[in-house]
């Protein structure tokens, strides 16, 4: 069985060095097991994150990877707002980098590993994580199946997906729908894969950290925290989510309560 955890990041090298190391370090070999970290840096970066390429490669060998990546980049209306000084001077276009969902897919699809762990900068894995994933690896290897965790706050996530192949497959070759930019994406993937009936969940000791300032306080936030949840990525997201949300009831004869967090059969 082959693991790979796949990586996309944007501008944050010190993070990058951070969280693989924790990652990389937590493996615990395990007989007929094999890993593979997938970075996935952009072509506009690789200065910014040569240090760190360097580093990790020292350490970790041929198990670490770098893929470089461009493509399609959004364009999103930045429009006046205070919570955001960079742009908050002036009205005016400004390119979005290629999506996280994007640049995993292209990880994904260069990879030859059964399951897929995709992270952050920002997500840190529990102590001994292959241990404790592992039964649930091979209880579901070779099936559609992607599987949620435990946060900080005891919410089931898939806010970056562990899923098989054969999900990445059934889910039209991609871990989220490509329609969002950020925000909204997992809740839908959620919608998809508990309406079809490929949700899993993992053990509820195994809970992995999202180091990010909605989750605890007392983590800063930075410029792309910020520009993620700007109001503009947040309404390209509600916009989409809005519709699919009714083709998503409609497919699978199903009601979301957004408040309650349930998708269960109509009546």
């Amino acid at each position: 069985m082959k693991i790979a955890i796949v990586h996309p990041t944007r501008s944050r090298p010190e993070k990058v060095l951070e969280t693989a190391r924790l990652w990389l370090r937590g493996y615990q070999p395990t007989p007929g097991v094999y890993l593979e970290y997938c970075l996935g840096v952009e072509l506009t970066e690789v200065g910014l994150y040569a240090d760190t390429i360097l580093a990790l490669q020292e350490e970790f060998g041929d198990q670490f990877k770098t893929r470089f990546l461009g493509g399609k980049r959004f364009t999103v209306d930045m429009f006046q707002d205070p919570t955001f000084s960079k742009y908050s001077e002036s009205s005016t276009q400004v390119a979005h980098w290629l999506t996280a969902i994007s640049k995993g897919n292209v990880l994904i699809k260069e990879s030859k590993a059964d399951w897929f762990v995709a992270i952050a900068d920002d997500l840190h894995p529990c102590v001994d994580w292959n241990l404790q994933m592992q039964p649930t690896f091979e209880r579901l290897l070779g099936q559609v199946a992607v599987v949620g965790y435990q946060n900080e706050l005891s919410r089931m996530m898939v806010s970056h997906p562990v899923c098989t192949r054969e999900f990445f497959r059934w889910n039209n070759n991609s871990l989220m729908c490509l329609e969002y930019i950020h925000t909204h994406a997992d809740v839908d993937l959620w919608l998809e894969a508990t309406g079809a009936g490929v949700l899993h969940t993992f053990p509820p000791e195994i809970t992995l950290r999202h180091v990010h300032p909605l989750l605890d306080a007392s983590v800063k936030w930075d410029d792309l925290n910020t520009l993620n949840n700007h109001t503009a990525i947040y309404a390209q997201g509600a916009a989409v989510f809005k519709r699919r949300v009714a083709e998503l009831e409609q497919k699978y004869e199903r009601v979301f309560n957004l408040a309650n967090r349930t998708f269960e059969r109509s009546a």
